[in-house]
């Protein structure tokens, strides 16, 4: 991560009020600026950006490593490519977006070379150290949540928020954006549960409860629902984390958790309308 983030922007003519930290700091950022950034609709962007160009169309592609290992171990790595496309539209409510366009596609390092200027294997985990270890299989806490309850209630970090999102605090754009935790559920699961974009539900175990809205999304598989470990405004998934620990780590064992979901409500109409439920489609 880069410290004085406003004062390396401004050296390089770009404004940026947003507090104090870049994640994942690679040359990729010198094509990035503030408007490319809100185009993206995020200003908490996450990936390792290897780089970016315009496209003729006004709009502009952005290429992010999937995994910080990757290049390193084959010189060829899974990318994100994220096209924003301004001559298309998408419309939610009474929002009109930009289409936004995400594909998994490959890149190797020689590409990066010849499209970016630049070696990007000192930017990510070129070192490795082996060590041994195996899946347990479901044990202890887990083994019982998984039989008393019916989702996978899985977590992790989406691009717009950091981990805990302790920088987030300072960014009016992503507290703004992401007001309430999203539960994120396959439209199967929806379908199955009553349930609609903007309801308002309980996640619950014996451990905790989490209250939520949805939002429909193939990003979710039947059987899971996925939770961002953080928000900006209030604690999230790991309001329900199962006390397991994996034996060889000593962590907790976050991703293996296991609850139910009930409607308790929905949002009000024209606050729906204010959100932006868009469909997130991976294309491979």
């Amino acid at each position: 991560m880069l410290a004085n983030a406003d004062t390396f922007f401004g050296k390089s003519g770009i404004n940026w009020p947003y507090g104090w930290t870049i994640i994942h700091w690679s040359p990729g950022w010198k094509y990035m600026n503030l408007k490319k950034f809100k185009l993206l609709r995020t200003v908490g962007e996450v990936l390792p950006i290897v780089g970016a160009e315009d496209n003729p169309n006004g709009g502009f592609t952005v290429y992010g490593v999937v995994n910080l290992a990757e290049p390193g171990i084959h010189g060829k790595f899974r990318v994100e490519k994220i096209i924003v496309d301004p001559s298309q539209s998408v419309t939610v409510g009474t929002i009109t977006l930009p289409l936004i366009i995400r594909e998994l596609g490959y890149m190797t390092l020689d590409e990066v070379r010849e499209k970016f200027g630049y070696d990007l294997l000192p930017w990510v985990i070129n070192t490795f150290y082996p060590w041994p270890a195996y899946f347990p299989g479901y044990y202890g806490y887990m083994k019982e949540a998984r039989q008393k309850y019916k989702y996978n209630a899985n977590n992790g970090r989406w691009e717009i928020l950091w981990q805990s999102c302790w920088p987030d605090f300072e960014v009016p754009e992503i507290r703004s954006r992401v007001p309430y935790v999203f539960i994120m559920i396959s439209k199967e699961d929806a379908d199955n549960e009553g349930l609609k974009n903007g309801d308002i539900v309980e996640v619950y175990n014996d451990y905790g409860t989490l209250t939520g809205v949805i939002w429909i999304s193939n990003t979710a598989s039947p059987g899971v629902l996925f939770i961002a470990m953080a928000n900006p405004h209030q604690q999230a998934a790991n309001l329900i984390t199962l006390p397991n620990v994996d034996p060889a780590t000593g962590n907790w064992t976050f991703k293996m958790t296991w609850a139910n979901i009930k409607k308790i409500g929905s949002l009000p109409e024209i606050e729906k309308e204010q959100l932006v439920f868009v469909p997130i489609d991976f294309r491979t």
